[in-house]
């Protein structure tokens, strides 16, 4: 994203550029999400300039603006919007011991840079203790209910 203005916080004229090396760039899809909303929204699609004007339904506290880039063999650019796996945060291609201490980290309130995408599993549009216990699920390939079964703790239950 080369740069983002509003004077209104309704209309915002967004500015993109793009660089491709074998067959040059061809188009952009715009996706935005606003207001704390973690799931991306695509709000212009086939984009061939290297700029749009997104115009909001109503007044926005805030907005995010992301593109997908497409170069004229029709090669997609991966980012966190074309190509993320639930849980992978730092966008490697696997969910593992850094994704949870990264996730950790955030949830705490440290700076780290994740993706959010990735980090909210149950699309609540928060990233919380349940998507943390996710991670830990998907890291270990297992679930709870395995977990107490292997350590030998079982739940009693008495009826009446």
């Amino acid at each position: 994203m080369t740069s983002v203005t509003t004077t209104d916080n309704v209309t915002f004229d967004v500015a993109f550029s793009g660089s491709d090396t074998g067959s040059g760039m061809w188009r952009y899809d715009l996706y935005m999400r606003s207001n704390g909303n973690l799931t991306w929204q695509l709000v212009g699609s086939d984009i061939e300039d290297e700029s749009f004007t997104y115009t909001a339904p109503s007044e926005l506290t805030s907005a995010e603006f992301m593109t997908v880039a497409y170069d004229r063999a029709d090669n997609k650019e991966v980012n966190e919007i074309s190509n993320f796996m639930p849980g992978d945060l730092n966008m490697d291609r696997r969910v593992d011991a850094n994704d949870l201490l990264l996730l950790v980290s955030h949830y705490v309130g440290r700076n780290v840079t994740i993706s959010k995408a990735a980090a909210d599993l149950n699309s609540d549009n928060k990233i919380d203790a349940q998507d943390i216990i996710s991670v830990c699920r998907i890291y270990t390939g297992s679930d709870i209910r395995l977990l107490k079964k292997r350590s030998g703790r079982t739940t009693n239950t008495t009826t009446k």
